[in-house]
């Protein structure tokens, strides 16, 4: 598998170790400039109409998952028991071949994505059913994919960490 890391970025760090770092990191308040532009942002989702937000594509964290892949969360919801984020593949990027706890539901948006021997192309739907298992993702132009999965499912880990991260800029907001 290519390594996707780029120079200076370093060893990645183990995610057991990362979630301790994290989970034992103090919350720093920021100061009153950036809290106001947060707030201002948070209340631009709020006016984009009752029941409905928009996330543009401008808009939004992407963070790292494995060498070449990263995810963007875009919703998530508890009580219905589902989360929706983008994942971007870059060019030779894989993911390892796993079981479903729950439904999973795939669009391809860019490029194109092998799901074990299957080949999906912009536009493609696929759905992993709860218990089924499918191969290694891969994507050897990169790709651009829209997820739904179940709360638990996809690098419970990884969802951990962004739990933390928005504890933590709540805190951070409040203060």
């Amino acid at each position: 598998m290519a390594d996707h890391r780029k120079p200076g970025d370093g060893e990645p760090l183990d995610e057991d170790i990362l979630v301790a770092l994290l989970s034992a990191q103090k919350p720093v308040p920021p100061d009153r400039e950036t809290r106001d532009r947060i707030w201002a942002r948070l209340r631009q989702l709020r006016v984009s109409g009752a029941g409905h937000v928009t996330r543009k594509s401008t808009e939004g964290m992407w963070f790292d998952l494995r060498p070449g892949i990263r995810v963007k969360p875009l919703h998530a919801d508890r009580r219905a028991g589902y989360r929706s984020f983008l994942m971007q593949l870059e060019p030779g990027a894989r993911y390892p071949s796993h079981s479903h706890d729950q439904d999973e539901e795939c669009v391809v948006l860019k490029g194109t994505l092998r799901i074990g021997n299957l080949e999906v192309h912009e536009g493609d739907y696929h759905l992993a059913q709860c218990g089924s298992e499918h191969g290694e993702l891969h994507s050897d132009e990169g790709a651009l994919i829209f997820l739904r999965t179940g709360y638990a499912e996809t690098a419970p880990g990884f969802w951990q960490r962004m739990e933390i991260l928005g504890r933590t800029l709540r805190a951070r907001l409040r203060g």
